[in-house]
């Protein structure tokens, strides 16, 4: 699962201008394997892996731009995302059209959350991991659920979400005044985070773990701050 409906309205109480910037704004590339996708090229292109023709990135990029500039649920796009991409010849499950939908909106909305916190640090500047604790979340983030450090820690580079394919994840902004009141203690990640290599598929990737805690392959890093740095 993704963020679900709720959740994603609940991002922004105003249109999502930030989230609509960031996807009308990505290149489409061509790739047949994600591992070749990492890194440089998150988020800053859109892609879907082993779909080889671009015009099917555009149309798809197009869908799925549209759909969060209206607010649109997969399901009230599904029809028309299926029917337009097997017009295009490629006939995908509605299981993979779903993924890439919300993995790409949650991608868009995610953006949209940093930049509107970044703005408002000086007045909330204490961050908080949220996970969605239920029967689908992955240990990894159920050991950063709660975890509150200050905006400007090094951390939220690495793991401010989405920290994985479909993840539910979201940054809860604090002020000093309600950190208080909710008694919670901030965390520093000053020694704790570090540089590994894990072996996925017979290749070794490079990623970061906070204290002990592995983050996905190709997703410590914060689509917020990407973004931002590549347009300037």
């Amino acid at each position: 699962m993704g963020l679900t409906n709720k959740q994603l309205n609940n991002l922004f109480k105003l249109p999502p201008d930030k989230a609509i910037e960031y996807l009308e704004s990505l290149g489409v590339v061509i790739t047949s394997n994600w591992l070749d996708f990492l890194e440089d090229a998150r988020g800053r292109a859109f892609t879907i892996v082993g779909v080889m023709k671009e015009d099917i990135l555009k149309d798809a990029k197009a869908i799925i731009t549209r759909g969060v500039t209206e607010g649109k649920t997969f399901n009230s796009i599904k029809d028309e995302f299926r029917s337009r991409m097997q017009a295009k010849g490629w006939d995908a499950s509605t299981y993979r059209l779903k993924t890439i939908y919300r993995v790409n909106a949650d991608l868009a909305y995610q953006h949209g959350r940093y930049t509107e916190q970044e703005s408002m640090k000086s007045f909330a500047p204490y961050w908080q991991y949220v996970a969605v604790m239920d029967g689908n979340t992955r240990p990894e983030h159920a050991a950063l659920n709660g975890k509150v450090f200050r905006a400007d820690d090094p951390i939220w580079d690495t793991i401010y979400p989405p920290n994985g394919f479909n993840c539910r994840c979201y940054v809860r902004s604090y002020t000093e005044a309600r950190l208080k009141r909710k008694g919670l203690k901030v965390e520093s990640s000053a020694g704790k985070l570090k540089d590994i290599t894990v072996e996925i598929g017979g290749k070794k990737i490079k990623t970061k773990s906070y204290d002990g805690v592995v983050i996905d392959p190709g997703w410590d890093f914060n689509i917020g701050k990407n973004f931002e740095k590549v347009k300037k």
